[in-house]
């Protein structure tokens, strides 16, 4: 009991974080909701992260700024977004990685949603988790994953010494 009220704090801050009104912010977060969907099979994965920070990660590793949600976003930066988000984000069932794609994403204000899916080929109770994003660049990132699956919800927070974590929900 004492670990869901702690992670529910923190889901709190970081809200009140995201909640922002497009000023700087002092918190280097992003959120990631993992759902599994049983009857399409599906992992539908949701990430939020700051705009401001995702062009920073993506300047240092492609040296190329995607100015997202401007009129002068680039034409690539979908593709230059997915391949980073691929290379920061990946999941293993039974120790074995699954494929995630890119599919898309919408910007809001100082804030990118980033749209992802995958198609496990096997039914599991366990799910790891490996998320690196942003931890290059700001060593204090945190990256809080929240995961749906078998109607049971489970927590995990990754930083930059703890980059890869396990749900298992049997």
């Amino acid at each position: 009991m004492k670990g869901k009220i702690k992670f529910g704090g923190i889901i709190m801050l970081i809200f009140f974080a995201f909640a922002g009104n497009g000023s700087a912010h002092k918190f280097y977060v992003s959120l990631c909701q993992i759902n599994y969907n049983r009857d399409s099979a599906q992992l539908q994965i949701i990430m939020k992260i700051f705009s401001d920070d995702l062009e920073k990660a993506v300047w240092q590793e492609e040296g190329k700024m995607l100015k997202l949600g401007s009129k002068n976003e680039r034409e690539d930066s979908d593709t230059l977004l997915s391949a980073y988000l691929l290379r920061h984000f990946h999941i293993r069932i039974h120790g074995e990685e699954v494929p995630v794609h890119y599919l898309g994403k919408e910007v809001s204000y100082d804030v990118t949603w980033c749209y992802l899916e995958s198609f496990p080929d096997q039914e599991f109770y366990k799910l790891t988790v490996e998320n690196d994003l942003l931890t290059e660049v700001y060593p204090g990132q945190i990256n809080l994953i929240e995961v749906l699956l078998n109607g049971r919800k489970k927590g995990l927070m990754l930083n930059h010494d703890r980059t890869t974590g396990t749900v298992n929900v049997k």
